[in-house]
């Protein structure tokens, strides 16, 4: 899509990642594990704080914007500390900006990103049950179902994909 850039968050821009996070929450409140309410009682230096815990080498928050609006993000961490195993997280779009090409744009960067900065051997995401368009998104970019679970009572699933660099 035309006029979109991902980019890490700064410390500075916590105020963005907040404003993206509570409209994500708005639009899919059953998507993600936590609540818009609770979220919008945070004060900024929750954010900070988020932003500086996922500033090591290998992990980041990617911002995706279009001209100065943020309309999505991404999380890339260690799954359960393992440096060779990276976990997507608090990913979402805009659904204003869904169906245009942003998803393979973030997947394309944060894949590139992950060879060029990191030595994960795979990557793992969940995805609730119930958000069957994510789930097929995952599985047509080599995504493959290893586990189900459930968190705070809503059923989901695990799926991994290994990293060829």
């Amino acid at each position: 899509m035309d006029g979109t850039n991902i980019a890490k968050v700064n410390k500075n821009q916590a105020n963005l990642l907040r404003e993206i996070r509570l409209k994500l929450l708005k639009e899919n409140p059953l998507t993600y594990g936590e609540r818009y309410e609770t979220i919008k009682r945070k004060p900024l230096s929750y954010f900070k704080s988020w932003i500086e815990r996922s500033s090591n080498p290998d992990t980041g928050i990617f911002l995706i914007f279009k001209g100065r609006e943020v309309i999505g993000m991404r999380e890339i961490r260690r799954y359960n500390k393992d440096p060779k195993i990276g976990y997507f997280g608090n990913s979402g779009i805009l659904k204003e900006y869904q169906n245009q090409g942003v998803g393979k744009n973030l997947q394309d960067f944060t894949f590139g990103w992950i060879k060029k900065n990191t030595n994960f051997k795979k990557i793992v995401i969940i995805v609730r049950k119930h958000n069957k368009k994510y789930l097929k998104f995952a599985k047509r970019y080599g995504f493959k179902i290893f586990e189900e679970g459930k968190y705070r009572g809503i059923p989901e699933f695990y799926l991994e994909k290994t990293i060829i660099k």
